[in-house]
């Protein structure tokens, strides 16, 4: 974890703590993840479904999307919403 987070300048994220959308159909992994950003100063919003998880976008910018791997298709098909760079696993 960085002691000082990073300020990107002309993003939402110089003024106020980033807001995450975790998609992801289990339960526990949602709070948990939910539970250890936001203990960490991040905004966090939670989807169960990649359609819910579409539904937030329309409503709320988001910084970061972390999706469970099984959903992450779905999210990148529909999500033209998403106009930042996407980091891909390896």
């Amino acid at each position: 974890m960085l002691a000082t987070p990073p300020r990107l300048i002309g993003s939402s994220l110089a003024s106020q703590s980033p807001t995450i959308l975790v998609i992801d159909p289990l339960d526990a992994s949602r709070e948990s993840l939910r539970i250890l950003l936001e203990d960490d100063g991040h905004r966090v919003l939670v989807a169960r479904l990649a359609s819910e998880g579409m539904d937030i976008l329309d409503r709320t910018p988001v910084d970061l999307i972390v999706v469970d791997m099984l959903l992450r298709d779905g999210v990148v098909r529909t999500s033209a919403a998403a106009s930042g760079p996407a980091i891909e696993p390896s």
